[in-house]
């Protein structure tokens, strides 16, 4: 149903020439259920789907990234804000969509590459051993096995 709105909405400015005043008034406030409306069905399909990606090789290197998820979102914001911000190599506004995106898909990979091997030997992502040990005032267990 948000589908059918949103491309209804779209069928007519089209139709009308984009008028800026209608933009504005749908995208900011007039599709925000039909948005949300999509975002529903794209989480139910999610949920149906997500039995069968889980028991394939990348579902079960997307569920270790999301056990590592504060790791993972820190250390890209660092990875990427060091090559992108000023403090860094500062190379912001260098590259075309193309390259951007190529940008994202390495995260994606080194994301996905390294999550899986480390919880391998490791109870959890360090930032969130970091976390769970400060609210518990109390270093916790981190590794999977005691080193022999």
């Amino acid at each position: 149903m948000g589908g059918l709105a949103t491309l209804g909405f779209a069928g007519w400015s089209a139709l009308n020439h984009w008028p800026e005043t209608a933009m504005h008034f749908a995208i900011g406030y007039g599709l925000g259920f039909a948005h949300l409306a999509m975002a529903l069905g794209y989480m139910a399909l999610a949920m149906l789907a997500m039995p069968q990606l889980l028991s394939s090789a990348l579902g079960r290197r997307l569920e270790a990234a999301g056990r590592m998820a504060f790791s993972n979102y820190i250390g890209t914001s660092l990875v990427m804000t060091a090559l992108f911000y000023g403090w860094g190599l500062g190379r912001f506004g260098h590259y075309g969509t193309a390259a951007q995106a190529g940008f994202v898909l390495l995260g994606w990979t080194l994301m996905l590459a390294w999550s899986a091997p480390w919880l391998a030997h490791f109870r959890q992502g360090p930032l969130e051993w970091l976390w769970r040990s400060l609210t518990e005032w109390k270093a916790l267990p981190l590794r999977r096995r005691p080193i022999s």
